[in-house]
């Protein structure tokens, strides 16, 4: 009995949340944010859970505007109220789209951003990005920061996600004209030979 409880623990069975991936050095901010690109069509996300959060988190799409949860006054998840392992669709978005996700921190009234930090009150990165979730390629971890500096530890660890249809990238995806593109050059290379 006790094998099986902590099998069903260790799989994330039972309405516990499924495995969040630490941050591997907590109280150094990461230097470089990754933005959220749609592979082109669906995406999803899945509320992990609330972490370490004491606070409210509020998670909303910031920008591309407007959809149905462009702001914290309609939100995705609720980490207080939202239950873990939830998923809601986002709707589709065309290949290359920067996708930036935010929390609106209810108790100190901050909102922080996913991507370079450029928006964040302290400059500072607050979303921990981790490509292939699980060994999925078009699944994304997202941790994050809730609280900006010089209150925060930087653990990335307050709410985490999954985001389906995405790939974290420093810099921008090629969209699927460019990627055809390449392709063909690449085969008019190959026949030329």
């Amino acid at each position: 009995m006790l094998i099986c409880s902590a099998t069903v623990a260790l799989l994330g069975f039972g309405g516990t949340a499924i495995a969040q991936i630490p941050y591997p050095t907590p109280g150094t901010i990461i230097a470089t944010g990754d933005n959220l690109y749609s592979l082109g069509g669906d995406v999803t996300v899945t509320f992990l859970g609330k972490g370490n959060a004491g606070d409210t988190d509020l998670l909303y799409l910031a920008s591309p505007t407007p959809t149905a949860y462009d702001s914290s006054s309609s939100p995705i998840f609720n980490n207080q109220t939202s239950a873990a392992n939830t998923t809601v669709d986002l709707g589709t978005f065309a290949s290359g789209t920067d996708l930036e996700f935010a929390i609106f921190n209810e108790a100190t009234g901050n909102t922080l951003y996913s991507g370079s930090g450029s928006n964040n009150p302290d400059g500072d990165v607050h979303a921990y990005v981790v490509n292939d979730y699980d060994g999925n390629p078009n699944e994304e971890y997202v941790g994050f920061e809730d609280e900006a500096a010089p209150n925060s530890d930087f653990n990335y660890a307050d709410v985490q996600f999954v985001f389906t249809g995405l790939e974290g990238s420093t810099s921008s995806v090629p969209d699927a004209a460019s990627t055809v593109s390449l392709l063909g050059l690449s085969l008019a290379g190959v026949a030329a030979m």
